[in-house]
């Protein structure tokens, strides 16, 4: 309590009682005497106490999830060896960026940029080659 008739709540108290406010650092409390100790949360953040990410975002910033939006050569050979450039956005470089082609195992993807990876194409597996097209799919957690 504060105030020179210790009439108020001290910064991050609210109500009769001056129950401490529970907001996340991503949210502002409503404070003070007459205050409700209600959350109001900065942009891209939900929840009681600003800590959840609003739906579509992700991560400790709450940023958008990773897409990919093209994928450089779009066809080769089934022998494999050769780099694939995949470009999108919100690339993080992390250990766990991965790629895999059609059936294959899942590859160590490079972390180029938030926009680009690198894979290097493994070879067909038997029961693709030569059919023409295979899945791409890219994954920022292994």
């Amino acid at each position: 309590v504060v105030g020179g008739a210790c009439n108020n709540c001290s910064a991050g108290y609210y109500g009769a009682g001056c129950n401490p406010c529970t907001c996340s650092a991503h949210g502002r409390c409503s404070e003070g005497l007459n205050g409700t100790g209600a959350c109001a949360c900065a942009a891209n953040y939900t929840g009681p106490t600003c800590s959840q990410c609003v739906v579509g975002l992700f991560g400790e910033t709450c940023q958008p999830y990773p897409a990919v939006s093209d994928l450089f050569p779009t066809s080769g050979l089934d022998l494999g060896g050769y780099v694939a450039l995949i470009n999108g956005y919100n690339f993080k470089k992390q250990d766990r960026l991965t790629c895999a082609f059609g059936s294959n195992a899942p590859l160590n993807a490079t972390w180029y940029s938030s926009t680009q990876l690198a894979c290097e194409v493994p070879p067909s597996p038997q029961d693709m080659a030569g059919s023409g097209y295979v899945n791409v799919v890219v994954s920022i957690n292994g």
